[in-house]
């Protein structure tokens, strides 16, 4: 399992960074304290992915690089070769004290991962050798944990790789306790050696504001402008991890982990504008505008923290006065569930998320623009309200009311419909458990790719009897998975199984269903990815 990121839209390292990342956190290294250096600024990312045309995986990040291993009491060994059998005993001994050894190979001869970019190269991680069967494990996150090769399945992997950079690496760790006083010491340095022009955001924008050659421009520069983006959300990401390691302030925590989202936000606007060929020029250019404001902002403060510690951002915080948002509207509704949604707040530079009210009573909290409300009584008046609560704490004020009474005369036969959905993960704000329920044929739901065992599970607003359900899976379906059902969301009893899944359309007749809460356990993949279903319906 992929253990550095999860969510892979923000996986911006090759794959090398992340079987060595991996590795290290299996065997407990802190390695949060290495990200002090995580943060990218968008002038390099524009450089580096737009100018020299160049992919993510090329990027030279400043995460695990040779060098910075000292710090963290790790050796990187390199041992360099012509051929792999000239070292086959060193590979042998290393394996032997449970030490994993990493090559470079020819990803044409990787015949495990045919996804993979035939003309490029690709790291693996050697781990066990087995005397029974001859064979060699091989992980190769963030796709396969467990592959088997002979040693001459190996060494001609590697033969395509020039032979002045075939070369295997392994690491030894010392005994001496980590140095985290050294290590804040070079991140203080870090920050404040830290600029930014912001000259990546200037370039989107400026595609954004000259509509008529948008498109254009987008189908030319887009594999660039996503890269680039994971870029500037997962090294956010990891440099806020920093920032917890190291006890600062969470509001700072708190400001780089809204950063990177509020850039994978971005991101799915792009997409989604690229998918329906038609973009809205308006929201995407305040929502790059509103990035360079969460970039000063959070560049200032942690400058000003090395003058002043924290007085800046209390100062900060104590005038900041945060806008209630819009009044809520009504979405979508059936008999026993509502959803609603409403438009941001006026000044949602640093709004994270917003709490909800029913009939004046907190019922919970969103980090969307949409919330589901359940256990509706139809014809009834409720009184919506919301509060918007940014990254400091602050709450708003609260928003209009809107009185919403539920028309029953309006209903579906699937039980399912704009229920309440629960998740193990999502991979990404486009595909939320929530796509399952909308109704809709083009929107689904994603899990993490690290994850071998995921669910879904809907709230169907009530103890109901049902029979039937139909399951309309993406192409990353299960090929072994249980039907479920509770009556309370905790003690589940399988009503269903299927390990013969084939995917597509799988409609489940006959079933004895009873139970407020029905959930999908997907517990063996068809992919390398996640599991992914377009739809979900239950039927009496």
């Amino acid at each position: 399992m992929e253990m550095i990121f999860r969510n892979f839209a923000l996986n911006y390292l090759n794959c090398r960074k992340i079987q060595i990342a991996n590795y290290f956190y299996s065997i407990g290294l802190p390695l949060e304290f290495y990200y002090y250096e995580a943060l990218e600024s968008t002038d390099k990312v524009l450089s580096e992915i737009i100018e020299m045309r160049s992919r993510k995986w090329k990027y030279p990040s400043n995460v695990l690089v040779k060098w910075g291993m000292n710090d963290l009491g790790i050796e990187w060994i390199e041992i360099p070769f012509k051929k792999l059998s000239d070292i086959k005993d060193v590979v042998y001994d290393l394996l032997g004290r449970s030490v994993p050894v990493f090559l470079w190979v020819t990803a044409s001869e990787v015949k495990h991962n045919p996804n993979l970019d035939r003309n490029s190269k690709h790291s693996i991680m050697v781990t066990e050798y087995s005397e029974k069967d001859g064979l060699y494990k091989i992980q190769d996150i963030p796709f396969f944990s467990e592959v088997f090769y002979t040693f001459d399945d190996i060494e001609r992997m590697c033969n395509g790789i020039p032979e002045q950079r075939r070369s295997l690496i392994y690491f030894a760790f010392s005994d001496e306790s980590l140095d985290t006083g050294k290590l804040e010491r070079k991140l203080k340095a870090y920050i404040q050696n830290y600029h930014d022009e912001s000259r990546f955001f200037e370039y989107l924008k400026e595609i954004f504001l000259l509509r008529e050659t948008t498109r254009s421009n987008l189908k030319e520069d887009f594999q660039y402008i996503d890269d680039a983006l994971s870029i500037i959300a997962g090294s956010r990401y990891l440099f806020a991890n920093a920032l917890k390691k190291f006890e600062w302030n969470e509001v700072y925590y708190g400001m780089f982990m809204a950063i990177s989202e509020n850039v994978e936000k971005l991101k799915l606007m792009i997409s989604i504008g690229l998918m329906r060929r038609k973009y809205d020029h308006e929201k995407i250019v305040e929502a790059i505008d509103k990035l360079k404001k969460m970039e000063h902002d959070a560049i200032f403060l942690l400058k000003s923290k090395l003058e002043k510690n924290d007085e800046e951002l209390y100062q900060i915080i104590s005038n900041l006065k945060t806008h209630p948002p819009n009044k809520p509207l009504l979405d979508k509704f059936n008999s026993t569930n509502m959803k609603i949604k409403w438009d941001e707040s006026p000044d949602n530079v640093w709004v994270t998320s917003y709490e909800i009210y029913k009939d004046g009573e907190a019922i919970g909290m969103s980090r969307q623009l949409q919330f589901n409300i359940a256990d509706i009584e139809p014809n009834r008046s409720y009184a919506i309200s919301l509060k918007a609560i940014d990254v400091f704490g602050n709450r708003s004020e609260m928003s209009p009311v809107n009185h919403i009474v539920i028309d029953t005369s309006i209903d579906n036969n699937d039980f399912a419909l704009y229920k309440g959905v629960f998740t193990s993960s999502d991979e990404s704000m486009l595909r939320t458990g929530d796509n399952v329920v909308d109704g809709k044929h083009n929107t689904r739901w994603g899990s993490l790719h690290s994850e071998e065992v995921a669910w879904v599970y809907i709230d169907l607003g009530k103890e109901m009897n049902f029979s039937k359900v139909i399951i309309n899976w993406e192409h990353a379906y299960a090929i072994k998975y249980k039907i479920q059902v509770s009556g309370n969301a905790t003690m589940w009893t399988n009503i269903y199984a299927n390990e013969l899944g084939t995917g597509g359309v799988e409609e489940i007749t006959g079933l004895a269903g009873h139970g407020r809460y029905i959930r999908i356990l997907c517990e063996e993949k068809a992919t390398a990815f996640g599991y992914s279903i377009w739809n979900l319906s239950v039927y009496a």
